[in-house]
């Protein structure tokens, strides 16, 4: 039980000593916790064994709070600390995560379990099962012989570290002592150069037109600090509030919004506590950012008016000088411009404004990042990774990856996207995906995982998510490993593109047949909607409410059927019927608001409801001796029981009908309809029944079924 601890500690404020910094802490409420593995070494250092791997400066980056849920409100305990601990097994001791490993038949990325130690599961106060241990040689073989540790190095944890720390050696298991028994910590603050005049309280207040706003989920929240040409990002605003670390008087403090198109500025003072959203017509626009080299950076912003708009440009990078501000050039189909940097931006945010513009004015904000060998790397996380969005929720991962000199992968936040699937909504951000000239090609064993955050998704939605790709024309799912415990979803890349991760809740179907479904979802849509997954492959779907006696079943029909015979018009949460005329998927949009539950499935098949019924429809035309006019009742028969009926009524110029027959369910609708069966109808005139025609017993569609009275004819009186 041998114990590392830190020695002298320097904390330095305001980014002071920034690029020299073993450890920084962000401003932001959104950031995953990553390191650089072996990013300790002052210079590159290759792998004594590995000659493939080369170990290079770089920091453990923490955001100002975390936890294991990814919640942004705030830190949950020990989860802050620990986060940190693990990170520093990546930044002093060389460790790689033991959560993540291959899967040797599909060649992707995909989540471990069983390699206990303390880098698979920071948070676990396991000891017993060494969840607080490095992984030693026992079970490693058997444990974690797919985890990345062992794959890129082949060592276990002990194994790596003897490599890089020759003088220490791995004990056998000892049971204690379990605390530190000196104080060789010791912390020097250093404070601020020059004179804080930061808030005190750094809390503002979101309103719009008055009244108290919470903003959306994609909300984000920036400080532009005047006189130090930074810009700070503070995260995601927790539900009315944004809590502006670093806010001192005459900074500008803003909150986008940009998937509702809704944004707000403000001037901080020490009076001043509200910020005011506004919702700006017309302003979604589409920023791709492209970059040429890590010192030239191409953006092209499109659906923005362009007459009479002068868009502007500022480049922040993470780690150096903010650009010029430049004037987009307009084009065709928007503007585009150029960002030529003296030093190299490997991460950074681009804030884009229409110049001339009065508060509000339109202005928004996109991150991006770089990966691979763009040159003067300091690398965010690990050699194996070589590119990590802005905000650590994206890893592109492939195995043996060589990026030539200057060659780079680069991912950005996407600012829109095409409309999702109807059955889909999208969790977290997209993220546009791309590689200069002579970088590796994205496929072939190359995977993106996305590391969203807890509070992106309810629980019980979490089984459902995928990870789709945009191919120009359609999103396409892809085959996605999940692994909910650790808040990662992979999948195999698909080359150059724009990649979203999405939750549709599933159900197989089996075709030719009636399958019990649920729509789970408290949230009441249009049908067509609803079921837009399975346009086409399905016929029917009806649901039955047995405390409804007139009309216990509502059905739509799909296809060239009249919209007067459909009375199902929209889902809501409940059970159904729905007839596939093949073996499908049926995906429903969960309600993130709502989350599904399983409940209404095992009450609806407790039920055993009965078989939809067979529904005719059709114009009641006249003859000779019948008039037809609405009101009047149509029944239908099957060996003398009547299994149905409805009123006539006018469309247009007609009379027409509807008439539901009843399967035969062996109790009340005994004797009633199965396929094949005749069914004979009559009309109601004066009290007595008319023969109006007869058809076939089939429920799989609506039939039209045209009715002409004729001669009455009297029906047997039965008396059971």
């Amino acid at each position: 039980n041998g114990q590392a601890t830190l020695g002298k500690i320097t904390l330095y404020h305001n980014r002071e000593h920034w690029n020299e910094a073993d450890i920084r802490v962000y401003a932001t409420n959104r950031l995953r916790p990553n390191a650089t593995v072996g990013g300790v070494v002052p210079t590159p250092l290759t792998d004594p064994y590995t000659t493939t791997i080369t170990y290079r400066p770089g920091q453990v980056n923490m955001g100002a709070t975390w936890n294991r849920f990814g919640d942004p409100n705030g830190n949950l305990g020990e989860d802050w600390p620990r986060a940190l601990a693990h990170e520093l097994g990546h930044y002093l001791f060389f460790q790689e995560d033991n959560y993540l490993g291959i899967d040797p038949q599909l060649n992707l990325i995909v989540p471990i379990d069983g390699c206990r130690g303390v880098m698979t599961n920071p948070y676990r106060n396991d000891d017993e099962n060494g969840f607080d241990e490095f992984h030693s040689l026992a079970r490693w073989d058997t444990d974690c012989a797919n985890t990345l540790s062992n794959l890129e190095t082949g060592r276990h944890d002990w194994g790596t570290i003897i490599t890089f720390y020759p003088w220490l050696h791995e004990e056998p298991l000892n049971p204690g002592p379990n605390r530190l028994p000196l104080a060789v910590t010791h912390i020097d603050e250093i404070p601020p150069s020059g004179k804080p005049d930061t808030l005190e309280v750094p809390l503002f207040y979101l309103t719009q037109n008055g009244e108290t706003v919470i903003p959306g989920n994609t909300a984000r929240a920036f400080l532009f600090q005047s006189g130090q040409n930074t810009l700070i990002d503070l995260g995601r605003p927790l539900l009315d509030q944004v809590l502006a670390r670093g806010a001192r008087p005459g900074d500008r403090l803003c909150v986008f919004e940009l998937d509702v198109s809704r944004l707000g500025c403000v001037a901080v003072s020490a009076t001043n506590s509200q910020l005011e959203l506004h919702t700006i017509a017309q302003w979604q626009p589409d920023v791709i950012v492209s970059p040429v080299t890590s010192r030239t950076i191409d953006i092209v912003v499109s659906d923005v008016p362009t007459t009479g708009t002068i868009l502007q440009g500022k480049l922040y990078p993470l780690d150096g000088i903010p650009s010029s501000v430049i004037t987009l050039t307009q084009t065709e189909s928007g503007y585009s411009g150029t960002f030529n940097l003296n030093a190299p931006a490997l991460e950074g945010h681009i804030h884009i404004w229409v110049s001339g513009d009065p508060e509000p004015r339109r202005e928004m904000m996109v991150d991006f990042g770089l990966g691979g060998s763009p040159g003067l790397r300091r690398p965010k996380d690990g050699r194996a990774s070589p590119v990590v969005s802005p905000n650590g929720q994206i890893i592109i991962y492939g195995p043996g990856l060589n990026f030539p000199k200057g060659e780079f992968y680069a991912i950005q936040a996407a600012t829109v996207i095409p409309d999702p699937p109807l059955w889909t909504y999208v969790v977290g951000s997209a993220y546009y995906l791309s590689a200069s000239a002579n970088a590796p090609a994205l496929e072939n064993g190359v995977s993106i995982v996305f590391n969203y955050l807890g509070d992106d998704i309810s629980p019980v939605d979490e089984q459902w998510l995928k990870v789709y790709f945009w191919n120009g024309k359609d999103w396409n799912p892809l085959t996605t490993t999940l692994n909910t415990r650790y808040n990662l979803a992979a999948a195999p890349t698909q080359g150059e593109g724009l990649y979203a991760l999405m939750a549709s809740i599933e159900s197989q179907l089996v075709g030719s047949t009636w399958n019990p479904i649920v729509y789970p979802v408290q949230e009441t849509r249009p049908i067509t909607d609803a079921l837009a997954s399975v346009d086409g492959e399905f016929t029917q779907v009806c649901r039955y409410v047995p405390v409804d006696e007139n009309n216990p079943w509502n059905c739509f029909n799909a296809g060239d059927v009249p919209a007067w015979v459909n009375d199902l018009t929209a889902m809501k949460y409940g059970a159904y019927w729905l007839f596939a005329t093949q073996d499908t998927t049926l995906y429903l949009k969960p309600d993130s608001a709502n989350p599904y539950t399983s409940d209404v499935q095992a009450g609806y098949a407790a039920s055993s409801p009965p078989l939809p019924p067979a529904i005719f429809y059709g114009d009641l035309l006249a003859s000779d001796d019948f008039s037809p006019i609405p009101g009047m009742t149509v029944k239908a028969w099957l060996n003398g029981h009547l299994c149905g009926q409805g009123k006539t009524f006018a469309t247009g110029n007609k009379i027409v009908y509807v008439v539901k027959v009843l399967a035969d369910d062996g109790t009340s609708a005994a004797g009633c309809g199965t396929s094949g069966r005749t069914v004979t109808f009559t009309v109601t005139q004066q009290s007595t029944d008319v023969w109006a025609g007869q058809g076939t017993w089939e429920n799989i569609q609506a039939q039209e079924l045209p009715l002409v009275p004729g001669n009455a004819i009297y029906l047997p009186f039965i008396i059971r």
